[in-house]
């Protein structure tokens, strides 16, 4: 058969994939009764160019398809070079940055407080991150010849924190102390802290203890004995007849059985098995199985999460809210649930704000009394008068009164603070609360008559309202 005129071209069928990293052909199957045309390598190759194809074109496909045709069917005859992307920099941590403080529920419902892991600790001289650096990344070409970048990548900055040293090459960041190990800044700050851990019980024969940093005590604290920490405490054991104090959180893995003298204060949550006859506050929630014959009061919310958890005598009061299981028993045992901004809380603010008011007071006092003395000093022509003791005198009270003042207005804001946190608190019990139940939630109080479940009170202007929870 000799050769047709180059129609061919117009009939192959050039197709570029939607990211133009490959090219195929498909060729024309011929009328019914008809010769195939004979197509040679140039006619696709020329096909392709006409389709913008210029790139990555294998010449053994093609000579594959000239030889051995194949009809009707797309044939891969071009691929680009995909880009590769590279890899940013990044940390790992040879320690557990996040820690679960929060105990797990156990299948049958109750709560494992043993389970808590409050804090991660690190030796002198232990590897405590390794950077690996960025890989860059590699540019691709598509099949219409458009080179394809890949995208940057960043390095990143070198770790900030205290406790630790940076290798000469950067890579390897090696604890210069041993303590508690904590990380902030989303990853960019390591910081390692003194710790002060205990390996046995806390009593008379171990003393007092009064740490500027955080306190673990891996047996139980008894027989009078004051723990006081500038951070957080952690006591596995069982709390007895004790003082202890947390600037940060209390986490009390055994529970308390205090004397009702028995006094835990912290500046955030504290957590324990069970709570009994002590007397808690906390700037943070308060969290436990079994409240028992206690005076609790948290600046946030006291939760009770185990399905076998509950409530039987004593107070309870939280800012946010209440969350409880079982409230009371068929007995009639005295139970008081607060919730909400108590009238207390607003006489406290209104007490320091008399108390910065009258200081305000005293600071005109004595700036008119520095005042009058500099215009006397500079009328008799005395150039010296900053340096006299008397005004001296006045400076240093009134640096004084200015800085009892400044503590007062952070503390009264500090309130107010609390305050708007609990206009929308709630008492929640999931299961059953029983009659005698004392409720109040900010101004209003409610005495249960009748036995409910499933419930939460909420304040109106009218008092206390009960609405079922589904």
């Amino acid at each position: 058969m000799s050769d047709a005129p180059l129609l061919a071209e117009a009939e192959l069928d050039v197709h570029v994939s939607d990211d133009m990293m490959r090219a195929s052909i498909m060729l024309p199957r011929p009328d019914f009764g008809q010769e195939p045309y004979k197509y040679k390598a140039r006619d696709l190759i020329q096909a392709l160019s006409n389709n913008g194809v210029v790139y990555g074109v294998d010449q053994d496909a093609i000579i594959d398809l000239v030889e051995h045709p194949v009809y009707d069917a797309e044939i891969q005859v071009a691929k680009g070079d995909p880009l590769i992307e590279g890899t940013p920099g990044e940390y790992v941590f040879h320690f557990a940055t996040e820690l679960s403080t929060e105990p797990p529920v156990r299948e049958d419902g109750t709560v494992d407080y043993m389970g808590m892991k409050t804090v991660e600790t690190v030796e002198e001289g232990q590897i405590i991150a390794e950077y690996k650096p960025a890989i860059p990344g590699v540019n691709g070409r598509n099949v219409l010849g458009m080179e394809v970048r890949a995208k940057l990548v960043r390095e990143l900055p070198p770790l900030r924190g205290t406790g630790f040293e940076r290798s000469e090459d950067g890579l390897t960041y090696t604890a210069t102390k041993s303590g508690k190990i904590e990380v902030s800044n989303e990853g960019k700050r390591i910081t390692i802290s003194p710790i002060y851990e205990i390996s046995g019980n806390v009593g008379v024969d171990i003393g007092n203890v009064d740490f500027r940093g955080d306190v673990v005590i891996h047996g139980s604290v008894s027989n009078g004995a004051s723990v006081i920490a500038a951070g957080n405490v952690t006591i596995d054991g069982i709390v007895e007849n004790c003082n202890i104090q947390a600037k940060g959180n209390l986490f009390l893995k055994g529970g308390v059985k205090g004397n009702g003298r028995t006094v835990l204060k912290a500046g955030g949550d504290v957590k324990a098995q069970f709570i009994e006859f002590a007397q808690v506050r906390a700037g943070g929630n308060i969290q436990a199985d079994v409240f028992f014959n206690s005076d609790v009061s948290s600046d946030m919310k006291i939760l009770m999460t185990g399905e076998h958890s509950s409530v039987l005598g004593g107070t309870m009061a939280a800012v946010e809210g209440i969350e409880a299981y079982t409230v009371g028993n068929a007995f009639g045992v005295v139970t008081k649930l607060f919730a909400g901004v108590s009238p207390q809380r607003s006489k406290e603010m209104a007490i320091l704000q008399r108390q910065i008011d009258e200081i305000q007071k005293g600071i005109d006092r004595i700036q008119a009394g520095i005042t009058k003395f500099d215009i006397a000093a500079k009328a008799q022509g005395n150039t010296n008068y900053r340096g006299d003791p008397r005004r001296t005198e006045l400076l240093r009270v009134k640096i004084k009164n200015e800085a009892l003042q400044g503590e007062y207005r952070l503390e009264l804001e500090n309130i107010k603070t609390i305050m708007a946190r609990g206009k929308r608190a709630t008492i929640k019990v999931f299961q059953n609360v029983y009659p005698g139940v004392e409720l109040g939630i900010s101004d209003k109080r409610l005495i249960l008559k009748e036995p409910q479940d499933n419930i939460e009170f909420v304040r109106n202007d009218n008092g206390i309202r009960m609405e079922k929870m589904e």
